[in-house]
């Protein structure tokens, strides 16, 4: 899928969220999440901590790619208007 952290290649950056779900939608947005970031086709995670209703992603993105970042920029964008 790619690199990891550590190998980050020369244009490589990198994107880290976290984001706080109300328990009863909690499951729900992970699993959306999760699709979402397989279906970017670059190297992304995901982890959570149900405890509280966070969870975090990693996104690795080449920045002189318009159109990767415009794919990583809009599935930011609805993770957090979920």
């Amino acid at each position: 899928m790619g690199k990891g952290w550590g190998q980050r290649g020369a244009g490589e950056k990198g994107n880290l969220g976290g984001l706080r779900i109300e328990a009863n939608a909690y499951v729900n947005n992970v699993e959306v999440t999760k699709k979402d970031l397989q279906e970017l086709g670059i190297f992304a995670s995901a982890l959570g901590h149900v405890g509280d209703g966070n969870f975090h992603t990693g996104i690795l993105y080449h920045k002189d790619d318009p159109d990767e970042y415009r794919r990583v920029k809009q599935c930011i964008k609805n993770m957090v208007d979920r």
